[in-house]
């Protein structure tokens, strides 16, 4: 006995599964699937699924038509870590051929003032693939750090702030060896000439720098003449009874004064205390900064008081009795306007 219509029904469905298939690699192949320029990203330290469902539906005109290309390429495992610009009108094999090239957009890193390694951890994940907590266990790493030929009292000056182009699957420890790199560049063989004349390590050139940025962040022709005030002091073995240095210590940051009480805190960084340079930078450093340590003025200042005027700028004294008046002279003008 023939069952005909069980004969028919076992010829159609192989001939739909081949239609539903063939229908998919059509999708794959010829239809256009992204509808507007932007961003996926490929994460290397998490699975291949997250980097799938972090894709936002609004670059594809079917996203579960990508994801279905996607799984019946074949092996993602083809695919490589990093941040790809698909434009409008690709194709989802064109964005899977993308995604498995490697050929990705560098992203642009900007490096601005901060005071403290955790200040860089918490910026620089929004920009590479690195999170925070990596970031500050490569800045804690001693071994590592002892490669690059620093230690974590003097990592951030190895940040000379500026816009730098990386990859944005740059991970912690690869963002410091490029940061690294850059540091050497800018210590080229005439900026360690100037350094050896003065003295001084490319190191304590950014120590003394920060401190002279921490005095005046705005007005750079100042720059130089405070930089050699503070050379005369390291030369005659004076502290250099810095202020922002003990803010430093006691982590005041936001404070308009130092009191006499703040000068007694017990730290390597109270330059009242303790002779010479600190330990490390007080904060990252312009390289205009740092040019302008390396080409100090020559003065006889040994004293310097922000000025009575409150408009940023110093008054610059070669003795204590002039440096005094000054200093009153401040003073008055805090406790006129009520500055605490």
């Amino acid at each position: 006995m023939f069952f005909p219509e069980k004969k028919t029904a076992g010829i159609l469905l192989p001939i739909l599964v081949l239609l539903v298939s063939s229908c998919g690699y059509y999708h794959t192949w010829f239809v256009k699937n992204v509808v507007k320029d932007g961003y996926i990203y490929v994460y290397s330290s998490k699975p291949f699924s997250y980097s799938i469902e972090q894709m936002p539906d609004s670059l594809f005109k079917n996203r579960d038509a990508f994801v279905a290309s996607v799984y019946r390429s074949g092996d993602t495992s083809a695919w490589r870590p990093g941040r790809y610009h698909v434009k409008k009108g690709m194709k989802d094999r064109d964005v899977i051929n993308l995604l498995k090239s490697g050929s990705q957009q560098p992203v642009k890193v900007v490096l601005t003032y901060a005071r403290l390694r955790e200040t860089i951890a918490g910026r620089v994940p929004n920009k590479i693939e690195a999170d925070s907590a990596s970031l500050m266990k490569a800045m804690n790493d001693r071994h590592f750090l002892d490669s690059l030929g620093t230690d974590t009292g003097n990592v951030i000056g190895l940040f000379i702030p500026n816009t730098y182009e990386l990859y944005w699957n740059t991970d912690a420890y690869g963002f410091m060896r490029r940061m690294k790199k850059e540091y050497d560049r800018f210590w080229n063989a005439e900026r360690l000439e100037k350094a050896r004349k003065l003295g001084l390590t490319r190191e304590q050139v950014t120590v003394l720098g920060s401190i002279v940025q921490s005095e005046q962040s705005r007005i750079a022709s100042e720059w130089p003449r405070i930089a050699g005030l503070y050379l005369n002091r390291l030369r005659m073995g004076m502290p250099l009874q810095s202020d922002p240095t003990v803010l430093f210590a006691l982590r005041k940051f936001t404070a308009s004064r130092v009191y006499y009480a703040d000068l007694e805190v017990n730290s390597p960084y109270n330059t009242y205390k303790n002779s010479g340079l600190p330990p490390g930078p007080i904060c990252m450093v312009q390289p205009g900064v740092l040019d302008a340590v390396l080409n100090a003025e020559e003065n006889k200042y040994l004293y310097m008081c922000a000025s009575e005027a409150l408009d940023g700028t110093h008054r610059f004294a070669a003795t204590l009795t002039e440096h005094t008046r000054n200093a009153r002279a401040f003073q008055r003008a805090l406790n006129q306007r009520n500055i605490r």
